[in-house]
């Protein structure tokens, strides 16, 4: 009957919990129970080999001896030992494990997702990972730039690190990478970069501000600036318009700003000019006009545009045919009104229309006797004076008449 109830006791010759370090030499012994006193022949198994060969082997003992590798970390040793006939014994020991402290010495490999250029707003992923873990597990850190970002941004997982968030304008064009340390050994290495494309637009509207002083003599330079708190990407197209003309000419630009000169001519007087910055990609939807400034000479002359001073004048006209035929119509009006007011006021006070009779103080009649001497006189008269007639006078002869009615004459 084959024994295996009694166990070959394993013996590692090192420390344990500390570990060896790569490519140092690692021993273990097994050794019978003095019970068994038969030939055995002696067999080790260590990770994924289990047909490792002993260095030292005897009837009652046997010894394995190997160095280090990164392979071996984290593994467990046992050994066997079994009877060379008849099949009287079989025993394995219990398993060791196996600390071997290392920095892995390959960099970690980056890769994105997505690939393609973002959004802002939009979320990505970065993954960092190394074909060795390192004992003890490597210390994970992210850059982007000059930024170290924070552990509680990405997520270790022994051989590998990842990071997620969002995208940002300041992050556009910026290189990251993720960096494997061991304080233990003083070491690090890191991956290789990745830069990231980030699709944004300003979030303000361009600003204008005139370099040179706008009220100007004639053919004097004239010099406006357009900025934006940061520029686009794709980058933005500057555009400058003085009233409804294109600038063509003068135009300088550096992302977020913009500049034009010109010349101060005639053609630009009372004009209103300003900057428009837009967008030419589908995926960016920006297009935005800053204020206005008005450009004015100072000379005394200034040709007015036959088109403006068209309509001027036709306004000028007609406010004034407005105005005459509003004031005619108002008169007109306004004499009818007192014509039916006085006709009202005789119909219902008939005397106080029909004018007063006109007081005459003739010579006084005088009546006188036979003698010449004078009698009386007339003291009293009441009359009223009519029109006198019209008579034919022969040629030669001038005679007023007069004619009185309702005469009323007392005598003293």
């Amino acid at each position: 009957m084959k024994d295996t109830v009694s166990r070959p006791e394993i013996e590692a010759l090192f420390s344990t919990d500390e570990g060896v370090s790569l490519n140092q030499p690692i021993s273990f012994q097994c050794t019978l129970p003095s019970s068994i006193k038969i030939p055995v022949k002696w067999t080790w198994s260590c990770g994924s080999d289990t047909n490792r060969k002993p260095k030292i082997s005897s009837n009652t003992s046997s010894e394995l001896t190997f160095y280090a590798t990164k392979d071996d970390d984290k593994t467990q040793c046992s050994c066997r030992a079994e009877s060379l006939s008849n099949e009287i014994y079989y025993g394995m020991s219990y398993p060791l494990d196996i600390k071997v402290s290392y920095v892995p010495r390959d960099p970690p490999i980056l890769v994105t997702s997505p690939k393609t250029s973002l959004a802002e707003g939009q979320k990505f992923n970065f993954r960092c990972d190394l074909k060795y873990p390192g004992n003890p597990p490597m210390v994970w850190t992210w850059r982007c730039g000059e930024r170290t970002l924070f552990p509680s941004q990405f997520n270790n997982m022994g051989a590998s690190s990842e990071i997620t968030f969002e995208a940002e304008a300041w992050q556009n064009g910026l290189s990251c990478l993720c960096i494997a340390s061991s304080p233990r050994f003083g070491y690090n290495i890191s991956s290789k970069g990745q830069s990231i494309a980030v699709l944004y637009a300003p979030l303000d509207f361009p600003v204008l501000i005139n370099i040179s002083n706008t009220h100007v003599d004639e053919d004097t330079p004239v010099t406006l600036r357009c900025h934006v708190t940061s520029g686009g990407n794709p980058p933005l197209f500057w555009s400058w318009y003085c009233g409804d003309m294109p600038m063509e000419r003068g135009l300088s630009d550096g992302g977020n700003w913009s500049e034009v000169t010109f010349i101060a001519t005639k053609m630009y007087h009372q004009r209103a000019c300003y900057c428009r910055l837009n967008s030419t990609s589908e995926k960016i939807k920006y297009d935005k006009r800053s204020q206005k400034k008005f450009i004015t000479l100072k000379t005394g002359h200034i040709c007015f545009p036959l088109p403006a001073f068209v309509v001027t004048t036709s306004l000028l006209l007609l406010t004034v045919v407005i105005v005459s035929f509003i004031v005619l119509f108002r008169n007109h009006r306004l004499r009818e009104r007192l014509l039916a007011l006085k006709m009202l006021t005789c119909n219902c006070f008939e005397n106080l229309c029909k004018s007063p009779p006109r007081r005459v103080d003739p010579p006084q009649p005088r009546m006188r006797d036979s003698d010449g001497k004078t009698l009386t006189f007339i003291d009293e008269h009441t009359y009223e004076a009519v029109h006198r007639q019209r008579k034919k006078v022969k040629k030669g002869k001038r005679k007023r008449t007069h004619t009185y009615e309702n005469t009323v004459v007392k005598f003293a």
